[in-house]
């Protein structure tokens, strides 16, 4: 939720009071704060430039902004030369652990520095775990230690719309966006067959649960 009267107690608390000051606030004694991002223009941008405001709005701190073009922020990102940098990941499959082994101190898609033992211990357990509850449970408990350790802030998540003709059956969504045209069919009497069945069967996606092999 959106709540910056607790951020700004927060602030206080690590030592950088919130002052009033005119119009505006200012936290004392917190220095200035680079936003890397990649791009010159759009989305990216578009989004630095809303943090650059609230943060310096509702907390008075500087946010200077670093656009970058996309393989430099990159090798940047991955040999630590930043403060704060813009990211983002995309599910390669329906599973707790796409995003969260991101996390693990070992993952090279990890370049906060941060590194939690007890966060790995948690992904290995829940990884191994052959009851599917048993595992989801021990993703929980990792993905509620990443947040409270917060070595990345979530901003938004990505959405897309599709437009289907009625008459197109067997299209059902997915997380990917990635929808194959031979599980579609043209049905010519569309108005007089309510059934929506795929063309050919999907594949049946295994229980959460354990990721590692026999």
């Amino acid at each position: 939720a959106f709540d910056p009267e607790k951020a700004r107690a927060l602030l206080g608390a690590a030592g950088y009071p919130v002052l009033r000051v005119g119009d505006g606030r200012r936290a004392e004694g917190f220095p200035a704060v680079e936003l890397l991002f990649n791009g010159e223009d759009g989305a990216h941008r578009s989004v630095a430039v809303a943090i650059q405001d609230m943060w310096r709005r509702e907390l008075g701190v500087t946010v200077t902004l670093r656009a970058e073009e996309w393989k430099v922020m990159l090798a940047n990102v991955r040999s630590g030369q930043f403060q704060i940098a813009r990211g983002g990941w995309v599910a390669d499959f329906n599973h707790p652990h796409t995003f969260l082994d991101t996390f693990r101190s070992t993952s090279p898609q990890n370049a906060t520095g941060w590194s939690d033992r007890d966060f790995d211990a948690l992904i290995e357990r829940a990884s191994q775990a052959p009851d599917p509850q048993e595992s989801l449970r021990l993703y929980h408990l990792a993905e509620r230690r990443a947040l409270a350790e917060a070595p990345r802030i979530p901003l938004f998540f990505s959405t897309g719309a599709t437009l289907v003709k009625p008459w197109v059956k067997g299209f059902h969504g997915n997380g990917q966006g990635l929808d194959l045209v031979r599980w579609m069919w043209i049905d010519p009497e569309w108005r007089a067959h309510p059934d929506d069945d795929p063309a050919s069967t999907p594949l049946e996606l295994p229980p959460m649960g354990r990721l590692a092999g026999p």
